[in-house]
């Protein structure tokens, strides 16, 4: 292994190099967590402001009360996923917002972010 940046990749056992990879431009700057509950809302801070590079993907969901009742009492999943309202997340302005496009059925997220 030579003493480049970034990242090796190797093809087979003999250890024959694919390519280098460079990583960088992209290393992450801030990372955060937030959960959106079951209502709409919004995140900001500061080091939001000074970029458009944020990037955020769920880590995990939560069922709402609905939900729960709703599945105990019913024997059809597919009628349950179809009915599932989970947050649309979107991110400008310094701010990560969620909406949601019921009232009904909430799935709420956990979910981390990150500012290039």
């Amino acid at each position: 292994m030579n003493n480049k940046i970034g990242i090796e990749c190797y093809a087979n056992i003999e250890g024959k190099q694919l390519s280098t990879i460079s990583v960088n431009d992209r290393l992450t700057k801030l990372l955060g967590t937030v959960t959106t509950g079951f209502n709409d809302g919004e995140y900001a801070c500061p080091e939001l402001r000074s970029t458009d590079a944020i990037w955020f993907m769920p880590i995990s969901l939560y069922l709402s009360d609905d939900i729960k009742h709703w599945r105990d009492t019913e024997d059809t999943t597919n009628a349950i996923e179809s009915k599932m309202c989970p947050p649309i997340i979107t991110a400008c302005d310094g701010k990560i917002a969620w909406k949601f496009k019921s009232k009904e059925y909430r799935v709420g997220y956990k979910f981390i972010w990150g500012v290039y």
